[in-house]
């Protein structure tokens, strides 16, 4: 199978990745950060350098893949809910457009903030 991965080779990341790959399945770890892409191709899966905020490039990565990991990153803007919700919507126009089926969509962004509580976000398709 394919998969194609979003937090680059981190907490989540930097053991399902190996795991994917070691039993067999086709790898593409997303990651903003060049110096990362020597790491990801040293465990055996594809580096993709891009930003999780381009609709097009998510698309371009997620067109032909059998499942996809999404997570949501650390408030840039300084609002984690205005930001959570900006990226669902570029998560839910690549994944339209690139017509994958199968997606995960896992983040403990904000578990450490008490007013975020349960923070969640459904991208309806």
């Amino acid at each position: 199978m394919k998969f194609t991965l979003l937090g680059s080779l981190g907490n989540i990341g930097r053991i399902i990745a190996p795991a994917l790959v070691k039993a067999g399945h086709d790898v593409t770890v997303i990651s903003s950060n060049t110096k990362r892409a020597d790491q990801i191709r040293q465990i055996g899966a594809q580096p993709a350098i891009g930003t999780m905020t381009d609709s097009d490039f998510l698309a371009d990565q997620f067109r032909g893949a059998d499942a996809v990991y999404l997570m949501v990153a650390a408030a840039s803007s300084g609002s984690l809910f205005e930001d959570t919700e900006r990226q669902g919507k570029v998560f839910a126009e690549a994944i339209k457009r690139s017509g994958v089926k199968n997606v995960v969509d896992l983040s403990s962004i904000g578990a450490d903030n008490p007013q975020a509580g349960a923070l969640c976000f459904m991208l309806i398709i």
